[in-house]
């Protein structure tokens, strides 16, 4: 079981690369078959589809997600954040990250405050 220390640094180290769109150290945190699921869709089930489907973020005028609190036990992570956008909006969620034994997500599950402008691959 992983240090509940080292999952929070983690998942804030994540938090970087994605507010700088850092889309190659952003992979080095997902095992391959990393799933993604938003609002009970499912948008990713492998970490290329994940990686690839970040650009919808960005489109939208995504300019960074901001932590607001952070709890991990027993390999999962719990946290609550939002993400601005350049027309001045914001995006409350939630979110419950899996990992495995070697530190690395195996699954995130988000609940969002509005729809999510992420699509799954191919849509």
């Amino acid at each position: 079981m992983l240090d509940n220390a080292t999952m929070i640094t983690t998942i804030l180290k994540i938090e970087d690369a994605l507010n700088e769109m850092d889309l190659e150290t952003l992979s080095t945190f997902y095992v391959d078959d990393f799933t993604y699921v938003v609002n009970g869709t499912v948008i990713a089930t492998t970490k290329a589809d994940f990686i690839s489907s970040l650009s919808a973020l960005r489109s939208a005028g995504f300019t960074g997600q901001h932590v607001v609190s952070i709890s991990a036990r027993a390999n999962v992570v719990t946290g609550h954040a939002y993400n601005t956008y350049t027309d001045g909006h914001t995006l409350e969620g939630g979110q419950i990250a899996l990992f495995n034994d070697d530190g690395k997500v195996v699954a995130v599950t988000a609940m969002t405050s509005g729809p999510t402008v992420m699509r799954p691959v191919g849509d």
